[in-house]
């Protein structure tokens, strides 16, 4: 997800196994964090088939943007008994004035790894510029088992944005 300020920005991690997956300590990084490395918090933990949400600024208490009004939660009504985190930012958080997520970069994409440790777990691409009319509208896939790589570098650029402009913590809408 890219948003208007660095407060809503978050990505939604999708467990497609039969096993509750712990996540605390997984980080998030890459050309579209501007290298701002993200943290997922001790004891996260994704259920079977479920999802968690990861937040710049849940509930607007993440420094240096805290107590300013504007939160992921209030922004896109996420209800209170989502599987929601707030990310960890150990080089410190996005100011007010700068995004996490980027939605320009020269080269035409940009990619998000997710880590355990050193391994990747997953890494996908984004289109850029954002193949959308709207600053803060969801990417997402209908399918994630499904993989599209036109371009053959072996990651996934099969985006699409959502019909609902954003959709966190709900099913995805736009199957492509």
């Amino acid at each position: 997800m890219l948003s208007r300020t660095p407060d809503g920005e978050y990505v939604e991690l999708i467990n497609l196994s039969d096993e509750e997956i712990e996540v605390g300590g997984w980080t998030i990084e890459g050309e579209l964090t501007g290298g701002r490395q993200a943290k997922l918090p001790a004891g996260s933990r994704i259920a079977p088939h479920g999802l968690v949400l990861a937040a710049v600024d849940l509930d607007d208490t993440q420094k240096p943007v805290d107590r300013n009004g504007i939160d992921a939660r209030t922004m896109w009504e996420i209800p209170s008994e989502a599987n929601a985190v707030r990310l960890e930012f150990p080089g410190g958080a996005p100011s007010a004035d700068e995004d996490w997520l980027k939605t320009t970069l020269s080269g035409g994409a940009g990619r998000l790894m997710l880590r355990n440790g050193i391994a990747v777990v997953d890494e996908v691409e984004y289109p850029l510029p954002l193949p959308t009319t709207n600053g803060f509208q969801s990417l997402e896939k209908g399918d994630p088992t499904l993989v599209l790589d036109e371009d053959r570098d072996g990651l996934d650029e099969g985006w699409y944005p959502s019909l609902r402009l954003y959709t966190p913590g709900l099913a995805n809408d736009n199957e492509g």
